[in-house]
């Protein structure tokens, strides 16, 4: 039999569910199942997961799904400090062993926890629910307004990575040795990076640059004197930017010979 006749057949269904959650290079990989479950060379390990049920409704807020596992589950405790950096990505898997035919059946990402007790709920939203936010629009302005290291911008993170060693840490700044060889401010708007013992990326905006001395939003919740990180320059979305900082001018997205006068505010024009 196929998935689709297994599946509505009043009898003959005894459907096992697979939750594949990614986190950057980082897979969590779990059944709802007491036995272990190998899926594209991918084994899933028993775990006391549930989820709440989709509906396919004209309202894509509706298709949202809460999936709930125990507290102290590694997928669980990404979320206990504050959120990943990088998207959690989950897709639910559902087949039944009579016809071993697997079926996506959900995609989406988890976007925020809530614990109770011993068991958190992991509230996800469909990948679908992109589509019921307002499209970008590109402006008629002077400063660019690609997203830097976007696609739209071109340039190359990597070729502007510099990587060092944290010489001190205190409330809300970084001691970076590397950074003291660039002119301060350079890498204002930029981002640091430091990957956690997992593997796991992890990202904070430069909020400003001064020598070694780099202040961030919110300190690493793992990070140590001694670890290195990589350090990315920020953009302020000029031309001078673009063209000195990242020889990215034939990208830049901003008008730059933009009138500095409006001829619709109210000022004679002749």
């Amino acid at each position: 039999m196929t998935y689709d006749a297994t599946e509505s057949s009043a009898y003959s269904g005894n459907p096992v569910e697979l939750y594949k959650f990614v986190v950057g290079t980082s897979k969590f990989l779990y059944t709802s199942t007491d036995s272990e479950h190998v899926y594209n060379s991918e084994t899933y390990t028993p775990l006391t997961i549930s989820r709440s049920s989709s509906e396919q409704t004209n309202e894509i807020n509706r298709t949202a799904m809460k999936i709930t596992v125990p507290r102290d589950t590694p997928i669980a405790e990404l979320f206990i400090a504050y959120a990943p950096a990088a998207i959690v990505a989950v897709t639910v898997f559902r087949y039944h062993p009579s016809d071993g035919e697997f079926k996506a059946v959900w995609f989406g990402r988890v976007i925020s926890p809530d614990f109770q007790g011993v068991k958190a709920v992991l509230h996800c939203e469909p990948v679908s629910s992109s589509m019921k936010r307002t499209g970008l629009r590109r402006n008629y302005q002077a400063l660019c307004p690609h997203l830097l290291y976007g696609v739209a911008c071109g340039v190359n993170q990597l070729t502007h990575q510099t990587t060092g060693s944290v010489t001190a840490i205190s409330s809300g700044t970084l001691e970076v040795g590397a950074a003291s060889a660039f002119a301060d401010g350079y890498f204002n708007g930029g981002f640091i990076r430091h990957y956690t013992d997992t593997g796991l990326p992890d990202a904070r905006i430069i909020i400003d640059h001064v020598g070694s001395t780099l202040t961030i939003v919110t300190n690493f919740q793992e990070l140590s004197v001694g670890d290195s990180v990589d350090v990315f320059p920020g953009c302020n979305h000029t031309m001078t930017d673009c063209d000195e900082k990242f020889e990215n001018s034939e990208n830049h997205g901003g008008f730059i010979h933009t009138p500095t006068a409006s001829p619709f505010g109210g000022a004679t024009v002749f």
